[in-house]
């Protein structure tokens, strides 16, 4: 399994559970709970990713982005650097639904956890670090996950959430 399937198995896993733990090949382990208890009390400090934000139509989205390497009706993947990937995903209304962010390799060209989440968050005793922080009043949730262990991958995902 190559490590961008790894990690795309690993977003949408979190996508699709609350409370689950994964285990890649390389062993690293990131465990995943509910946030359900946790939000934010002022506004998000990260709310778009190269001005694409959650409820913007696709066009817009590939206008800003450019033509994605795989493009369909219900998601559209980009691939901006060898480095660098980010995933689209659409409503059935076109819009936005979720982004998720993949960066590997050089981690300095990586966002810390501070420019997505507001705060630093200590690493775990491998490296890894998750923060989720939810957003009511701006109607999503955003995520930033570094995963352990040599070749640390970190993922950035904002997610529709109903509004407050």
């Amino acid at each position: 399994m190559s490590v961008r399937t790894t990690s795309f198995f690993i977003f949408v896993a979190f996508l699709l559970s609350p409370a689950l733990t994964v285990r890649s090949e390389r062993q690293t382990i990131i465990s995943f709970t509910s946030a359900s208890s946790v939000s934010a009390q002022t506004g998000p400090v990260y709310d778009s990713y190269k001005g694409v934000k959650i409820g913007m139509p696709a066009a817009e989205v590939r206008a800003k982005l450019g033509k994605p390497k795989e493009e369909s009706d219900a998601e559209d993947l980009y691939e901006i650097s060898p480095l660098e990937t980010a995933r689209v995903f659409y409503e059935p209304d076109k819009t936005v639904r979720v982004v998720s962010i993949m960066y590997s390799g050089d981690m300095n060209l990586a966002p810390t956890p501070k420019t997505v989440v507001g705060t630093d968050v200590p690493a775990k005793e491998d490296g890894g670090i998750y923060k989720m922080m939810q957003y009511p009043k701006a109607g999503f949730w955003i995520s930033y996950v570094k995963t352990g262990g040599e070749g640390p991958i970190v993922i950035v995902t904002m997610q529709k959430m109903a509004k407050e």
